[in-house]
């Protein structure tokens, strides 16, 4: 703490004597001031004859050069001063740091090899953890695969249904439409009759597959948390006997070690008490 503070104080005493050498002219110097910006007081403007303050106005590109690179040699040489001050502060803070590093690491060195008993006493007991690859159980899991195989069926039965009603909808339109070319219309009410016709297949046909849809999705979401229940519910059983601390899905975590992999295990028994059901029915 004590070199800390010290080493603050320095640094105010040096950013203070980089400021005095920032403007010795000024402090120091009768008279003295900080060079004009202005075109008029700039030596080398004189010198080519250039004075009067509207001349700014209208010199050539190559005056302007000439004042560009005397504004540019200035605050050059007040960057040059302010980097060799903040060089000479940096360079007395690193060494201040690196000694207050090195008593630090003294201390660290001498706490370390002081007896911890309490510390020792606190230590964490370690975790038995395992965990199940979630995509090998979709694969291989007899109860999954059969809803899989359902799923894919009730997608195909939607699409079916849809291609049917559709076909059946374009062949009534073009009926109409040929009877239309061919005069087969004798009055404008059995025309319209026909069109109130396709418009009633069209909406009927409509609620019919979103009706289908909702009712396969329904019995999706319902298998779908029958898997679930039927896995979690196995996983606790299967866990009465090992007593691990937390079984995880693979997915939960970025890495585990694979000996911890009890995917076959539990795939195993599901499928054996998965069949077992199956029998009995």
């Amino acid at each position: 703490m004590k070199t800390l503070f010290i080493t603050v104080i320095l640094a105010v005493v040096l950013i203070g004597i980089a400021i005095v050498a920032l403007g010795i002219k000024v402090l120091f110097v009768k008279g003295g001031r900080f060079p004009s910006g202005h075109a008029h007081d700039l030596p080398e403007l004189r010198r080519r004859g250039i004075g009067a303050p509207t001349a700014a106005l209208t010199v050539s590109k190559n005056v302007n050069i000439i004042y560009i690179q005397y504004i540019y040699t200035y605050f050059l040489h007040m960057n040059k001063l302010a980097i060799s001050a903040s060089s000479l502060l940096l360079s007395f803070m690193a060494l201040s740091t690196t000694s207050c590093n090195g008593t630090s690491s003294t201390e660290a060195a001498a706490d370390a090899n002081t007896p911890t008993a309490a510390a020792d006493s606190d230590s964490s007991p370690s975790i038995n953890i395992r965990y199940i690859d979630s995509d090998s159980l979709m694969t291989h899991y007899n109860l999954a695969k059969d809803f899989q195989e359902a799923s894919m069926r009730a997608v195909s039965k939607i699409e079916g249904a849809r291609q049917s009603k559709t076909t059946e909808i374009q062949k009534f339109a073009a009926a109409i439409e040929q009877k239309g070319r061919s005069n087969g219309y004798l009055t404008e009410a059995s025309y319209n009759a026909d069109m109130q016709k396709l418009q009633k297949m069209q909406s009927d046909a409509e609620n019919y597959l979103a009706n289908l849809s909702r009712n396969t999705e329904n019995e999706l979401a319902q298998q779908q948390l029958q898997l679930n229940d039927s896995i979690e519910n196995y996983i606790k059983i299967y866990n009465a006997s090992k007593g691990y601390d937390a079984i995880l899905f693979k997915a939960a975590g970025v890495y585990f070690n694979p000996a911890l992999d009890i995917t076959s295990e539990i795939i195993e028994g599901l499928n054996a008490r998965y069949n077992k059901v199956g029998d009995a029915k």
